[in-house]
């Protein structure tokens, strides 16, 4: 089995990536160049969400 992470760019938001296993990183966090882990936030609904630019993105439809 490949357990190998795969890491894209998210369309919307250039400045950050989001990986086939549900993590999602900041490429430039808060502008400082270096990249970091955002944490994963679990919503009332059940479904797990980050904030990016000051907007909710579930975590599920980043990764489709």
């Amino acid at each position: 089995m490949n357990n190998k992470e795969i890491w894209k760019t998210i369309t919307d938001h250039p400045n950050y990536q989001v990986s086939n296993t549900g993590k999602v990183r900041s490429t430039n966090y808060r502008k400082t160049g270096n990249v970091q882990e955002l944490s994963i936030l679990n919503g009332k609904n059940g479904y797990l969400f980050v904030i990016l630019d000051k907007k909710t993105c579930y975590v599920h439809r980043l990764v489709a």
